[in-house]
């Protein structure tokens, strides 16, 4: 299997479409804070930002991602210095409809479908913390997969048929992990050191293909060096600057996510039976190496 599709699979991260907003007129619009936002304009065009963030027009066909936790801001032109927050009353309306609708005096109008990814597992953050902070797929660069899919979405939405819904979380989830492959193949909209760009280096995706295949697998630096025909310290170097942690700070993170997710999934899994899952011979090893990333003890956090 592929890093990426192990990844993906581990993540169980699910979209969930809080509904459309048809907006049109002049307007600026304040979105509360969420987490991992993602919007698919259907029609017309908007301005968006973030907070302190710059304006990014969104057009038909665009695809956006915000992966980290941020309010949102919608304008109908630059002009528009300021936003209003969406009032309790606007907020319960679209929590019950699905459905927000504003038209200020008259203009040009914008439709988006609004939701966000719920990120279940324990592993999620170490994906998302990997990503800039906005993705943003234009229309005119998206490939003809994804158009199709954005396509989907708007003919699902306007079918209104029984099972409608859940339809368009699955195909915003197919646009996410479109949109994250197209961020890693081009890994300059990825900056800095991190494993998501460090894929773009075949010998060390290389290596974090085998500590992904299996955690439970006790590796060294030394042992992977060798699969990956670099020598110790010049792989342990290039590993370092590529991902930004060592190989072992790296394995050990996904070892103790992959560990939180175990204790909260099977209650009755005996500790002992965990640590071996993540390549921990000694109990008492991976109890020190659990607390010191999470903070507390794995009983403590099992009951959490």
């Amino acid at each position: 299997m592929d890093l990426l599709d192990r990844i993906f699979l581990s993540l169980r991260t699910q979209g969930e479409v809080w509904g459309r907003i048809t907006l049109a007129g002049r307007y600026g619009l304040a979105f509360p804070k969420q987490h991992a936002v993602f919007i698919a304009v259907m029609e017309g065009h908007c301005l968006i930002n973030q907070d302190e963030g710059p304006l990014i027009a969104l057009r038909a066909g665009d695809f956006l991602f915000f992966p980290a936790a941020s309010r949102f801001h919608l304008r109908s032109d630059a002009e528009i210095t300021f936003t209003t927050p969406l009032t309790a009353s606007q907020l319960a309306a679209w929590q019950e409809t699905n459905t927000l609708e504003y038209q200020e005096n008259t203009g040009a109008g914008v439709s988006l479908v609004v939701g966000c990814f719920t990120l279940i597992s324990a592993e999620a953050p170490l994906l998302f913390q990997e990503l800039p902070p906005i993705l943003h797929v234009p229309a005119n660069e998206a490939d003809t997969l994804s158009r199709q899919v954005r396509e989907m979405m708007r003919d699902e939405i306007a079918s209104a048929e029984p099972g409608a819904s859940t339809t368009v979380d699955r195909l915003a989830e197919i646009l996410m992990i479109r949109t994250l492959r197209r961020a890693i193949r081009d890994n300059a909209r990825i900056d800095g050191a991190g494993w998501l760009r460090a894929m773009g280096d075949t010998r060390i995706h290389r290596a974090l293909q085998l500590m992904h295949d299996d955690l439970s697998v006790v590796w060294t630096v030394s042992g992977l060096a060798q699969q990956v025909g670099m020598s110790r310290s010049a792989f342990a170097d290039r590993f370092r600057r590529l991902v930004g942690m060592t190989p072992m700070e790296h394995l050990i993170g996904w070892r103790m996510a992959f560990a939180a997710d175990l204790l909260r999934s099977d209650r009755k899994m005996k500790i002992e039976s965990v640590a071996a899952k993540v390549g921990y011979l000694s109990e008492r090893a991976f109890r020190d190496a659990f607390s010191k990333t999470y903070g507390c003890s794995p009983d403590r956090y099992r009951r959490s």
